[in-house]
């Protein structure tokens, strides 16, 4: 059995286009374990399938814009019948379209708009 997860960046009511940013995805490697990841603007993904961690960060000098998918990560379900896991995903980093300025501290809060889910 597999599991399809999308990491989106929701930029509507942002002030000016995210050019990039990296993330941290935790799952329980004893219920999940990585299979694959697409996506049209990632560079490489850091697996840890013994850690459950999965980071990568995407991309798009000129800017992502509406509701991005970021990522389609794909896991193959390896806990037994019943089992729960849950998933985190964090910003690391998130950097302004062509200037790349650091706008981390505004993607983490409520103030822009900006979060990943």
């Amino acid at each position: 059995t597999q599991l399809d997860v999308d990491v989106q960046l929701l930029t509507n009511g942002y002030g000016s286009a995210p050019g990039a940013f990296s993330f941290t995805l935790t799952f329980d490697p004893t219920k999940l374990q990585y299979n694959s990841a697409t996506t049209a603007y990632l560079v490489p993904v850091l697996i840890d399938n013994v850690g459950g961690t999965l980071g990568g960060v995407v991309s798009k000098p000129t800017g992502l814009t509406g509701n991005v998918t970021g990522l389609s990560v794909v896991f193959d379900v390896i806990g037994g019948a019943g089992a729960t896991s849950s998933l985190a995903v964090a910003i690391d980093v998130l950097v302004e379209a062509a200037t790349f300025i650091d706008i981390t501290a505004d993607g983490v809060g409520d103030s822009r708009s900006v979060f990943i889910q």
